[in-house]
This record gives structure tokens, sequence and C-alpha cells, in this order.
């Protein structure tokens, strides 16, 4: 069942929809991006799950993707998938509900299936980094309508005005005149002057990265240099090497052949799982093992190099009758 969740989840991110037959179809809805001018609010696009119970037949999308993922004829992926949707009802309708993966849960009452999801439209916006915006009209009436408050509320809140006598402006040739007969006054333009400045700085800046300040020009004309120990090193490196013996061949080792493919018949998440599964079900007929990847133990009926004859093995009418929910597995992927 929790492959069957797998591929429901995997198909809806690439199609509309996802029949599963005889349960119903799982529905990608969009709602696209809107301007709300009531509330003032630009809402993002959103994305939801939904379920309808009315569209139940089979469409073969669930099936082509069961035989594309297991390496099968298309029949004997129909045969999979419809395995594992008998086995969802039974649970269904037995438990009153099942979980479908990460999307939600799916309920029965009174024969009637309905769906509950995970997340509300609005949490996968959000995750996503889509949340609601505030238009800017909206944003300058409030700014407006905050300044209009703060000013009545100043307005309320001081005292009665009293009169104040008003002060005759300065006269001009009351301030301090500038002394023309100690000083010379040179107009200068402001614009021309900051020109001048960035000009002198960057020049400056220029002639610091150019010219060599600061670095020692003296190239050294003596030195220690040990002479013994240059002329053994290479009287060492120029004596001719000693001849070396080829050491004899080795014949090549034969390479054992690798059994990639597997039949599996069962899948858990703990190695004690697997080996009670074996020991419970060795008076079969088939020799099990354990087959380890991380934190995943899968149970092997069979093995081989090639895939042929494992698809023998697995479609005959006793290995089905023992394990029908068997499946071919490729180590090597």
């Amino acid at each position: 069942m929790d492959v069957l969740a797998l591929h429901i989840e995997y198909l809806l991110r690439r199609h509309d929809c996802v029949v599963v037959p005889g349960i119903g179809a799982f529905l990608n809805v969009e709602q696209a991006a809107a301007l709300d001018d009531i509330n003032g609010v630009f809402r993002p696009m959103t994305s939801e799950v939904r379920f309808n119970s009315a569209v139940s037949h089979d469409d073969g999308l669930l099936a082509s993707s069961y035989a594309r993922r297991q390496r099968v004829p298309f029949a004997d992926g129909r045969d999979m998938m419809r395995r594992a949707v008998e086995e969802m009802k039974g649970i269904l309708f037995a438990e009153g509900q099942v979980t479908v993966g990460r999307l939600g849960i799916l309920t029965a009452e009174n024969g009637v299936v309905a769906f509950k999801p995970f997340s509300t439209p609005a949490n996968i916006a959000a995750r996503l980094g889509l949340l609601p915006v505030n238009t800017l009209s909206h944003a300058v009436k409030a700014a407006e309508d905050a300044d209009d408050i703060n000013i009545y509320r100043y307005h309320q809140q001081q005292p009665a005005a009293t009169p104040v006598a008003v002060k005759p402006a300065p006269d001009a040739e009351s301030h301090k005149r500038f002394d023309t007969d100690r000083n010379y006054y040179i107009p200068v333009n402001k614009i021309f002057a900051r020109m001048t400045g960035i000009f002198v700085i960057v020049a400056l800046i220029g002639i610091s990265v150019l010219l060599p300040f600061g670095r020692d020009q003296r190239v050294d004309q003596a030195s220690v240099v040990p002479v013994r120990a240059i002329t053994q090193a290479v009287q060492q490196h120029t004596a001719e090497p000693e001849p070396v013996t080829p050491a004899p061949a080795q014949p090549a080792a034969v390479v054992p052949q690798h059994n990639s493919w597997h039949i599996i018949v069962a899948t858990f998440h703990n190695h004690d799982q697997a080996q009670d599964f074996i020991n419970a079900n060795n008076d079969k007929g088939y020799t099990l093992s354990v087959i380890s990847s991380g934190k995943t133990h899968r149970v092997s009926a069979s093995d081989a190099a090639d895939k042929e004859p494992l698809v023998d093995i697995l479609l005959s009418k006793d290995f089905q009758s023992a394990f029908p929910q068997a499946w071919i597995f490729n180590s090597d992927k």
C-alpha cells in the first residue's frame, strides 16, 4: 500500500488527475493569483489536492506507472496495481480510514469515500514563499489615515495658543560682514569644488598604486649557501640506478559472476523483522535471503545475473500462490 501512495504522489507532480480504480480520483486544483480590491491585498497563486469518488474508472495511468517502475509488461503492472488497490480498499472499509502517503487521509462512512488533505492551499503557498501582499494604494491610504490620526491627537493634547510678540526680521546690514580689507574673497562654484576634490583623491590613489613606495629595490648580492650538501645531492641524483628485477606475473584472478537481479517478496526497515519473515516462510520451497541497502532490508526469494529467468519464476502459478506481491529488483541501480 505504501508503494501505491508513492505512485500517486509521483504522478500528481506531473498530471492533473490520477485515478485509483474502484476508489476515486485525486485532482490537482490551482487558483490563479488575484487582486482583492476590498481588502487591498494581492493574493498569490495557490494549489491543492482534491478528491472525487465519482471518477473511479481505470484509465491505465497508474498501471503504466507500476509497469514502468518494475520494468515488467503492462498486464503484469496492472495486476500489481489491482492487488495494491484491493489492499487499500480492504483497510479503508474495515478501519474507516487509510493514510495516502503525505497527501492526506481517505475516510469511508456509510459507503461514501471522502478525502482530508494534510495541508491547506494557504499553507502550501506559505511554504513556497508565496504570501499575500498589500497593494500600494492600500498601504498609502493606511499611512495617510495613521498620519491624520496622529496629527489630530497632537492638536488635542496641545494647550491653547497664547499671542506672542513677533520680532522684526534682523536687518541684513546687522550681520557680521566679510572684511575685504583684511581678507581676499574668491567666489568658487560648489559643484566645481566637489569635482576637483574627487579628481585629487582619485589621482592620489592612482599614484600610490603605480609608484613603488615602500618596496625594497635592493637585490641580494650574497648569501650563505650549503655547497657540500648541494654537491652530495647532485652526485646521488646523477648516480646510475640499480637494475630492478621485474616481479613474476601473477595469474589473473577469476571474478565470480555477480547476481544483481532479485525477486523481492517483502521489504522491512529492520533486519530482525526481515529475518523473522524468512523463518516464517522457509517452508514454501524457496531459499530466502536478506538484501540490505542502508536502512532498507529486502527479502529475496531468487537471484540471477539476468532478468529473464526471474520473470518466468515470478509469473509461475506456484510462486504467485506463495508470494502474490513479489516484484523484481536490480541491486546495482
